[in-house]
């Protein structure tokens, strides 16, 4: 997900599976302090059907690249994500 500066766009709905169903909520790669590290809890395609990812990266390391599902409000999009864990200032 990249933009250029000042650039306006809604930030995606990830999709994540709770164990009951979708949910809107995911995150992909984002600095939890309870774990000391980052969170990716999503829904991911991976070239034949869609999977349920949920992981924690060390921080300054490489997250998952994936094929993320995102709700758009209308349906299910893909989304590519890649990032490095970063622990915020």
């Amino acid at each position: 997900m990249e933009r250029s500066c000042g650039e306006v766009e809604d930030p995606p709905a990830l999709v994540r599976f709770d164990g009951t169903g979708l949910k809107t909520d995911g995150v992909y790669c984002k600095y939890m302090l309870q774990y000391a590290a980052c969170a990716t809890d999503l829904v991911y395609f991976d070239g034949t059907g869609l999977k349920p990812l949920s992981a924690l990266t060390d921080p300054y390391t490489s997250c998952p690249s994936v094929s993320a599902c995102d709700f758009d409000g209308t349906g299910l999009k893909l989304t590519s994500l890649s990032g490095t864990c970063y622990v915020p200032a």
